[in-house]
């Protein structure tokens, strides 16, 4: 009988282990959007408890870890990420914000190398890439990022208004006034682009 009992355990499917691991995550989830992340971060804890393999609930707490500017934290979760899943864009592209918000510059421009290279035409990942570049003082690698990110997305008005402010940074100030009208016209509502207009407009040499 007990042969009979251990022969059913050792192959039973690890179904319910791995369902509960993904209920943990579903709660955090849930929690997350909701803003809660210190209670989120301890679902998807123990969702990684259950199920270390579990690539997502990684993800979620790094997001999470982020959010409450824990970026060490965050880079540690996405590290452990992408030992799951070695290609996954997410984990690159979530990583690379973490280390430009820890002002890791150069590891941030690899991992958004990498987030672009899977993912070719991802607006967010070289809008991040410009950024990066803007903040290394790289102003015309900034502009050609922002300007391929325009082309995927043109209806946004941030990428718009930060190829303006790379193109200031240049001395192309009609560029970048150019820039600013556009932001302010994708978004009437983006009212920073006011008086980014009007600083950029009194900066240009009047004509003879």
């Amino acid at each position: 009988m007990i042969i009979l009992i251990l022969i059913f355990l050792v192959f039973q499917p690890p179904a319910v282990y791995s369902q509960s691991a993904k209920e943990f995550l579903q709660r955090g989830t849930v929690l997350f959007e909701k803003g809660d992340l210190k209670r989120a971060i301890d679902r998807f804890s123990r969702s990684i408890e259950m199920d270390s393999a579990l690539s997502e609930a990684y993800i979620k707490r790094g997001d999470s870890k982020r959010m409450l500017e824990d970026y060490k934290g965050a880079v540690e979760d996405y590290n452990k990420a992408l030992l799951q899943k070695k290609d996954d864009f997410r984990g690159y592209f979530k990583r690379a914000i973490a280390e430009c918000l820890m002002k890791n510059y150069q590891d941030a421009l690899k991992d958004y190398n990498t987030a672009v290279k899977l993912k070719p035409n991802n607006a967010e990942a070289i809008f991040g890439r410009g950024c990066t570049k803007y903040l290394m003082k790289d102003f015309e690698g900034a502009i050609s990022d922002f300007s391929e990110a325009l082309e995927l997305n043109s209806a946004n008005e941030l990428i718009a208004f930060s190829r303006g402010a790379a193109k200031e940074e240049t001395g192309d100030i009609t560029g970048a006034v150019s820039d600013y009208k556009l932001a302010a016209s994708l978004n009437p509502r983006f009212k920073v682009t006011d008086y980014f207009i009007k600083r950029a407009e009194g900066r240009l040499k009047p004509e003879k």
